[in-house]
């Protein structure tokens, strides 16, 4: 599979995740928990669809504006920033209905993929004045 189709399935895939979380954090996590927890699993939400978009056009972009590497860098990034950060809200909130102890540890998750995410942006900026 060559990398634009990876990054658009994987962008893919993402999405359709972000839609189901959204919905589920919508209807089937009110009676569950706190008014806040369900702002902090829409934020998970709305970050992972977001992110989404930008790898699908990321995808479709071709190799027009960045090179094979940096495309490789940026979708590292990205991939786990979404994952560390939108995946560790979702299992953070999840946390308080299943009491599982052992899921605290991801806390420091959600700010280093934060940084990733901001890192991937700042990265992509600076790669597209960097080749032209």
């Amino acid at each position: 599979m060559n990398q634009n189709r990876k990054i658009v399935f994987t962008a893919c895939l993402l999405g359709g995740f972000a839609v189901m979380f959204g919905a589920f954090g919508a209807h089937g996590l009110k009676d569950l928990v706190t008014a806040e927890s369900v702002a902090s699993f829409q934020t998970g939400t709305r970050y992972m669809l977001l992110h989404a978009v930008v790898l699908l056009i990321f995808g479709l972009s071709g190799d027009q504006i960045f090179s094979s590497t940096q495309k490789s860098v940026l979708y590292v990034l990205w991939l786990i920033g979404i994952l560390f950060f939108s995946g560790s809200i979702f299992l953070l909130v999840l946390n308080n209905v299943w009491r599982w102890e052992f899921i605290r540890f991801l806390g420091p998750l959600t700010p280093l993929g934060g940084a990733l995410l901001i890192i991937g942006w700042f990265y992509a900026g600076w790669s597209s004045l960097r080749n032209h």
